[in-house]
Protein backbone atom coordinates (compact mmCIF):
# COMPACT_ATOMS: atom_id res chain seq x y z
CA UNK A 1 0.00 0.00 0.00
CA UNK A 2 1.04 3.61 -0.49
CA UNK A 3 1.48 4.20 3.24
CA UNK A 4 3.71 1.12 3.56
CA UNK A 5 5.83 2.32 0.65
CA UNK A 6 6.11 5.70 2.32
CA UNK A 7 7.21 4.01 5.55
CA UNK A 8 9.97 2.13 3.72
CA UNK A 9 11.27 5.42 2.31
CA UNK A 10 11.67 6.88 5.78
CA UNK A 11 15.28 6.96 7.04
CA UNK A 12 16.38 4.50 9.70
CA UNK A 13 16.20 6.09 13.15
CA UNK A 14 19.66 4.93 14.23
CA UNK A 15 21.27 6.37 11.09
CA UNK A 16 19.45 9.65 11.70
CA UNK A 17 21.03 9.95 15.15
CA UNK A 18 24.50 9.08 13.88
CA UNK A 19 24.33 11.75 11.20
CA UNK A 20 22.96 14.63 13.24
CA UNK A 21 21.67 13.71 16.69
CA UNK A 22 24.29 11.29 18.04
CA UNK A 23 24.72 13.36 21.20
CA UNK A 24 21.08 12.96 22.26
CA UNK A 25 20.55 10.58 25.16
CA UNK A 26 16.93 9.59 24.57
CA UNK A 27 16.92 7.36 27.65
CA UNK A 28 16.68 10.39 29.94
CA UNK A 29 13.56 11.75 28.26
CA UNK A 30 10.16 11.16 29.87
CA UNK A 31 7.67 10.40 27.15
CA UNK A 32 4.18 8.98 26.82
CA UNK A 33 3.11 8.05 23.29
CA UNK A 34 -0.60 7.66 22.56
CA UNK A 35 -1.77 6.02 19.35
CA UNK A 36 -5.18 5.09 18.01
CA UNK A 37 -7.11 4.94 14.74
CA UNK A 38 -9.37 7.76 13.63
CA UNK A 39 -12.68 7.50 15.48
CA UNK A 40 -11.25 5.62 18.48
CA UNK A 41 -11.79 8.52 20.88
CA UNK A 42 -8.04 9.08 21.28
CA UNK A 43 -8.19 12.87 20.87
CA UNK A 44 -10.94 13.21 23.48
CA UNK A 45 -8.99 11.10 25.98
CA UNK A 46 -5.86 13.18 25.41
CA UNK A 47 -7.84 16.37 26.01
CA UNK A 48 -9.24 14.95 29.25
CA UNK A 49 -5.74 13.99 30.39
CA UNK A 50 -4.50 17.50 29.67
CA UNK A 51 -7.34 19.10 31.57
CA UNK A 52 -6.54 17.14 34.72
CA UNK A 53 -2.74 16.98 34.53
CA UNK A 54 -1.90 20.14 32.61
CA UNK A 55 0.95 21.15 34.93
CA UNK A 56 2.59 17.71 34.55
CA UNK A 57 2.17 17.30 30.79
CA UNK A 58 3.79 19.01 27.83
CA UNK A 59 2.31 18.21 24.44
CA UNK A 60 4.80 17.66 21.63
CA UNK A 61 3.47 19.68 18.72
CA UNK A 62 3.84 17.93 15.38
CA UNK A 63 4.50 19.45 11.96
CA UNK A 64 1.97 18.94 9.17
CA UNK A 65 1.43 19.99 5.58
CA UNK A 66 -2.36 20.02 5.81
CA UNK A 67 -4.30 23.25 6.06
CA UNK A 68 -5.15 24.68 9.46
CA UNK A 69 -8.78 24.26 10.54
CA UNK A 70 -10.82 27.10 11.96
CA UNK A 71 -10.66 25.78 15.53
CA UNK A 72 -6.89 25.21 15.45
CA UNK A 73 -3.94 27.39 16.39
CA UNK A 74 -0.44 27.60 14.93
CA UNK A 75 2.16 26.21 17.32
CA UNK A 76 -0.48 24.71 19.59
CA UNK A 77 -2.38 22.28 17.37
CA UNK A 78 0.39 21.81 14.80
CA UNK A 79 3.22 23.64 13.10
CA UNK A 80 1.74 24.23 9.65
CA UNK A 81 4.32 24.17 6.87
CA UNK A 82 4.25 23.58 3.12
CA UNK A 83 5.19 20.29 1.50
CA UNK A 84 8.53 21.55 0.19
CA UNK A 85 9.62 22.67 3.65
CA UNK A 86 8.55 19.35 5.17
CA UNK A 87 10.47 17.37 2.56
CA UNK A 88 13.54 19.54 3.16
CA UNK A 89 13.26 18.68 6.86
CA UNK A 90 13.06 14.99 5.91
CA UNK A 91 16.18 15.35 3.77
CA UNK A 92 17.95 17.03 6.69
CA UNK A 93 16.91 14.18 9.02
CA UNK A 94 15.02 16.54 11.33
CA UNK A 95 12.19 14.14 12.23
CA UNK A 96 12.29 11.44 14.87
CA UNK A 97 9.19 10.07 13.14
CA UNK A 98 6.95 11.07 10.27
CA UNK A 99 4.26 9.55 8.08
CA UNK A 100 1.71 10.47 5.45
CA UNK A 101 -2.07 10.47 5.91
CA UNK A 102 -4.63 11.47 3.26
CA UNK A 103 -1.95 13.09 1.15
CA UNK A 104 -0.50 15.18 3.98
CA UNK A 105 2.69 14.74 5.97
CA UNK A 106 2.73 14.58 9.77
CA UNK A 107 5.88 14.36 11.86
CA UNK A 108 7.54 14.96 15.23
CA UNK A 109 10.83 16.84 15.04
CA UNK A 110 13.90 16.14 17.12
CA UNK A 111 13.92 19.81 18.04
CA UNK A 112 10.49 19.49 19.65
CA UNK A 113 11.78 16.68 21.88
CA UNK A 114 15.00 18.51 22.66
CA UNK A 115 13.02 21.58 23.75
CA UNK A 116 11.38 19.35 26.38
CA UNK A 117 14.67 17.99 27.70
CA UNK A 118 15.00 20.29 30.71
CA UNK A 119 11.30 20.30 31.52
CA UNK A 120 9.96 18.67 34.67
CA UNK A 121 6.93 17.62 32.66
CA UNK A 122 6.17 14.41 30.81
CA UNK A 123 6.24 14.84 27.03
CA UNK A 124 3.05 13.58 25.37
CA UNK A 125 3.14 12.46 21.73
CA UNK A 126 0.09 11.77 19.59
CA UNK A 127 1.22 9.70 16.59
CA UNK A 128 -0.12 7.07 14.22
CA UNK A 129 0.96 3.43 14.25
CA UNK A 130 3.85 4.10 11.88
CA UNK A 131 5.06 6.82 14.18
CA UNK A 132 5.05 4.27 17.00
CA UNK A 133 7.11 1.85 14.93
CA UNK A 134 9.68 4.54 14.13
CA UNK A 135 9.83 5.79 17.73
CA UNK A 136 10.48 2.25 18.97
CA UNK A 137 13.64 2.19 16.86
CA UNK A 138 15.06 4.83 19.21
CA UNK A 139 16.19 4.20 22.77
CA UNK A 140 13.32 6.25 24.17
CA UNK A 141 12.33 6.29 27.81
CA UNK A 142 8.74 6.05 26.64
CA UNK A 143 5.50 4.32 27.48
CA UNK A 144 3.30 3.39 24.53
CA UNK A 145 -0.50 3.40 24.76
CA UNK A 146 -2.94 2.20 22.11
CA UNK A 147 -6.59 3.33 22.10
CA UNK A 148 -8.79 1.04 20.08
CA UNK A 149 -12.53 0.82 19.39
CA UNK A 150 -14.34 -2.33 20.54
CA UNK A 151 -13.91 -3.98 17.14
CA UNK A 152 -13.24 -3.34 13.48
CA UNK A 153 -16.97 -3.71 12.88
CA UNK A 154 -17.60 -0.92 15.38
CA UNK A 155 -15.12 1.29 13.54
CA UNK A 156 -16.97 0.57 10.30
CA UNK A 157 -20.24 1.47 12.00
CA UNK A 158 -18.88 4.86 13.02
CA UNK A 159 -18.01 5.77 9.46
CA UNK A 160 -21.23 4.38 8.07
CA UNK A 161 -23.19 6.30 10.67
CA UNK A 162 -21.56 9.48 9.39
CA UNK A 163 -22.47 8.47 5.84
CA UNK A 164 -26.04 8.00 7.05
CA UNK A 165 -26.07 11.56 8.36
CA UNK A 166 -24.68 12.95 5.10
CA UNK A 167 -26.96 11.36 2.56
CA UNK A 168 -29.71 8.80 2.00
CA UNK A 169 -28.75 8.43 -1.65
CA UNK A 170 -28.25 4.78 -2.67
CA UNK A 171 -25.92 5.82 -5.47
CA UNK A 172 -23.91 8.00 -3.09
CA UNK A 173 -23.44 5.12 -0.69
CA UNK A 174 -22.61 2.51 -3.32
CA UNK A 175 -20.06 4.86 -4.89
CA UNK A 176 -17.94 4.49 -1.79
CA UNK A 177 -18.11 0.72 -1.62
CA UNK A 178 -20.86 0.51 0.98
CA UNK A 179 -23.59 -2.02 0.33
CA UNK A 180 -27.07 -1.33 1.62
CA UNK A 181 -26.94 -4.60 3.56
CA UNK A 182 -23.81 -3.57 5.45
CA UNK A 183 -25.11 -0.03 5.81
CA UNK A 184 -28.27 -1.31 7.45
CA UNK A 185 -26.44 -3.78 9.69
CA UNK A 186 -23.80 -1.44 11.07
CA UNK A 187 -25.13 2.07 10.67
CA UNK A 188 -28.78 1.85 11.59
CA UNK A 189 -28.45 -0.64 14.44
CA UNK A 190 -25.48 1.06 16.10
CA UNK A 191 -26.15 4.68 15.20
CA UNK A 192 -26.86 5.77 18.78
CA UNK A 193 -23.78 3.94 20.07
CA UNK A 194 -21.59 5.87 17.63
CA UNK A 195 -22.82 9.39 18.36
CA UNK A 196 -19.94 10.38 20.64
CA UNK A 197 -17.23 9.07 18.35
CA UNK A 198 -18.51 10.33 15.01
CA UNK A 199 -19.16 13.75 16.50
CA UNK A 200 -15.38 14.12 16.71
CA UNK A 201 -15.20 13.81 12.93
CA UNK A 202 -18.33 15.67 11.83
CA UNK A 203 -17.82 18.69 14.10
CA UNK A 204 -14.66 19.59 12.19
CA UNK A 205 -16.80 20.62 9.26
CA UNK A 206 -14.20 19.38 6.81
CA UNK A 207 -15.26 15.76 6.38
CA UNK A 208 -16.93 14.48 3.23
CA UNK A 209 -17.66 11.01 1.97
CA UNK A 210 -14.27 10.58 0.32
CA UNK A 211 -12.24 11.64 3.36
CA UNK A 212 -14.41 9.55 5.69
CA UNK A 213 -13.90 6.52 3.45
CA UNK A 214 -10.13 7.16 3.43
CA UNK A 215 -10.05 7.53 7.20
CA UNK A 216 -11.90 4.24 7.57
CA UNK A 217 -9.46 2.40 5.29
CA UNK A 218 -6.48 3.79 7.19
CA UNK A 219 -8.05 3.12 10.57
CA UNK A 220 -8.73 -0.53 9.74
CA UNK A 221 -5.19 -0.89 8.40
CA UNK A 222 -3.76 0.72 11.55
CA UNK A 223 -5.67 -1.71 13.77
CA UNK A 224 -4.27 -4.67 11.86
CA UNK A 225 -0.71 -3.36 12.12
CA UNK A 226 -1.16 -2.54 15.81
CA UNK A 227 -1.82 -6.21 16.54
CA UNK A 228 1.86 -6.84 15.77
CA UNK A 229 3.20 -4.00 17.96
CA UNK A 230 3.90 -4.26 21.68
CA UNK A 231 2.22 -1.56 23.78
CA UNK A 232 2.55 -0.88 27.50
CA UNK A 233 -1.20 -0.31 27.71
CA UNK A 234 -4.09 -1.11 25.38
CA UNK A 235 -7.44 0.52 26.16
CA UNK A 236 -10.56 -0.79 24.47
CA UNK A 237 -12.67 2.34 24.40
CA UNK A 238 -16.16 0.97 24.93
CA UNK A 239 -17.06 3.53 27.60
CA UNK A 240 -15.29 6.90 27.57
CA UNK A 241 -15.44 7.48 31.34
CA UNK A 242 -14.12 4.01 32.15
CA UNK A 243 -11.44 4.33 29.49
CA UNK A 244 -10.29 7.62 30.97
CA UNK A 245 -10.11 6.11 34.45
CA UNK A 246 -7.77 3.44 33.09
CA UNK A 247 -5.68 6.08 31.30
CA UNK A 248 -5.42 8.44 34.28
CA UNK A 249 -4.45 5.64 36.69
CA UNK A 250 -1.76 4.52 34.26
CA UNK A 251 -0.47 8.08 33.97
CA UNK A 252 -0.42 8.53 37.74
CA UNK A 253 1.53 5.29 38.13
CA UNK A 254 3.96 6.04 35.31
CA UNK A 255 4.20 9.70 36.33
CA UNK A 256 5.29 8.74 39.83
CA UNK A 257 8.13 6.72 38.31
CA UNK A 258 9.09 9.60 36.04
CA UNK A 259 8.95 12.28 38.71
CA UNK A 260 10.71 10.44 41.56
Amino acid sequence: MERDKELKRQPNASSIRSRGFSSINFAKYRIIVICGPSGSGKTTLIQMLHQEFDSHLKFCVSHTTRKMRTDEEEGRSYYYIDRLTFEEMIANNEFVEYSMFSGNYYGTSYKELIDHENSNQVSLLDVDIRGVINLKKNNLNAKFIFIRPPSMEFLVSISLSILYEISFSKNFISTYGVTLKIFSKYSLQKKKQCNNQNANLTKRGTENLETINTRLEHALEDMRIAEQVRFDLVIENIDLKKSYEILREFFKKVGSIFFH
